[in-house]
């Protein structure tokens, strides 16, 4: 069988696609893409279905030799790759073939790219998805050296598909958000110092992120309740600076929720990185809805946007010459 060799692993590579949203409510995290529009648009470069799993990294990508065959990837995020050390584009379908290794390197912009195989990744399947949540195993672990990934057969016959990069939307640091039920637990100003000012990221991964500024602090006496939650909640522990919950979150939790990021935007908090800022913007949910209307109005414009890759790249061309010989 066809399969990608992990030679050497990124810092936090995992296996994700579109998450295990039905089980929440027996207290199995959702996982999933951090990133769904790049997500869509890697999977879109090599034909593949939107919710296909693919290889998320975080920081740097992997060192990944192909064993059996031939397959077809794309690489969606703002980093340098090479094919047996020649350098390779992002954001086009690429072929690689027996015996080549595909080195992806550190991001220039951004928190998480993307890696999508040609068929999806066909790791098992567990409660209906292949994401993983490597702090509870559910779905398997991150990347480790010698892990084996299974992976269809290419179509000699598809032609390989490019986007031009700078049309990819890059990540922004603004986020809207809406205001969280749990509001109102909160001190009258509580939602304008959220505002006010840029948030520093201090430290995150794919469960959350936890930020400082100002203080956020609950109205005296204030209890608030155990509830589920969301990925984008902004929660506000005793110490009054928010955690931004991610796709690994938890699903329910008794810290108060001050605000909620918008779906929209849900991409752009997960991108910020370790020291960035990011600064928040409240909206209604007439705000929201419209900004999700034209995020997936975007995404089908860059959809359109792909064309037919005809070029032969550098690191094809040594096996083409050998099979015209």
């Amino acid at each position: 069988m066809t399969h990608l060799l992990v030679e050497q692993p990124g810092p936090a590579t995992t296996v994700q696609d579109a998450g295990r949203l039905a089980w929440q409510h027996v207290g199995v995290a959702p996982g999933g893409f951090a990133d769904p529009l790049l997500a869509a648009l890697a999977n879109a470069l090599v034909a593949n279905a939107p919710d296909a799993a693919v290889l998320e990294w975080t920081q740097a990508g992997d060192v990944l030799r192909v064993v059996g065959g031939s397959v077809r990837v794309a690489i969606a995020g703002w980093t340098d790759a090479q094919v047996d050390g020649v350098p390779v584009p992002t954001f086009r379908g690429l072929r690689l073939h027996d015996g080549q290794t595909l080195t992806v390197g550190p991001l220039r912009l951004g928190r998480h790219g993307v890696l999508a195989v040609a068929g999806g990744l066909q790791t098992p399947l567990v409660l209906g998805s292949r994401a993983t949540h490597a702090r509870t195993g559910v779905g398997g672990q991150r990347l480790a050296a010698g892990n084996v990934l299974p992976v269809l057969p290419v179509d000699p016959a598809t032609a390989d598909r490019v986007l031009a990069e700078s049309l990819v939307p890059r990540p922004q640091p603004v986020v809207r958000v809406l205001a969280a039920p749990q509001h109102t637990l909160f001190t009258a100003d509580a939602l304008a110092l959220l505002v006010a000012e840029p948030w520093q990221v201090l430290a995150g991964d794919r469960m959350g992120l936890r930020l400082q500024g100002p203080p956020l602090r609950l109205l005296p006496g204030a209890e608030p309740v155990s509830e589920g939650v969301v990925t984008g909640a902004l929660q506000v522990p005793p110490s009054g600076q928010p955690i931004a919950l991610g796709p690994d979150r938890q699903t329910i939790g008794g810290y108060a929720k001050l605000a909620v990021g918008i779906t929209a935007d849900l991409r752009h908090l997960a991108q910020r990185t370790d020291g960035a800022t990011v600064r928040f913007v409240q909206v209604d949910a007439t705000a929201a809805r419209g900004a999700l209307q034209q995020a997936q109005a975007e995404l089908g414009a860059l959809l359109a946007a792909m064309r037919t890759a005809h070029d032969v790249l550098p690191h094809e061309s040594p096996r083409l010459l050998h099979l015209l010989s």
